[in-house]
This record gives structure tokens, sequence and C-alpha cells, in this order.
């Protein structure tokens, strides 16, 4: 998983952009990579966020795979720590 600030990110469209934090070029354009709402797994993303991230292909190039809010991390590992998620 990689590091990145939400910077857009539209839930009415289901899309949006991240950008990498600032010495991670991830394409020629820069550090901007495209997120679809199928990456966030059911969590919000808002601009600012810090999130984690993958880098999967996409129909028009890399775009983020899986997408891990600190809020939805802290969630996962409370249930699973409490035995309702494996």
């Amino acid at each position: 998983m990689r590091p990145c600030v939400g910077v857009w990110y539209d839930a009415e469209k289901g899309f949006g952009w991240i950008t990498v934090d600032a010495n991670q070029v991830l394409t020629n354009e820069g550090t901007d990579l495209f997120v679809h709402h199928t990456a966030l797994s059911g969590q919000r993303l808002e601009s600012g966020q810090r999130v984690e991230f993958t880098i999967n292909d996409g129909p028009k190039g890399i775009q983020a795979g899986t997408v891990c809010t600190d809020s939805y991390r802290l969630a996962t590992t409370r249930a699973r720590a409490e035995g309702h998620a494996s």
C-alpha cells in the first residue's frame, strides 16, 4: 500500500483523483491517480483525506486498485479483534 491524500472525489459521479505524496511520481503526467468508487469498498473519500492504495491497470491506464482510509482500517481491525470479521 502507498500513502496519498484524497484531493477530489465526487460521490454522485462515483470517481475522483488522489495525489500521492510529493516524491512518488506514478506516471509521465505526474502524481495524480484516478480512483473509481469500486476501489473504496463502501468507504467514504473526502478531499484532503489521507489514504493508502494499491495500483492496478485500468481501461485507460493505471488507477487506484484498493483504497483504504484510516477510519476503515480502524473499524476493520476492531471487528477482527472482536471476532466479527475474518
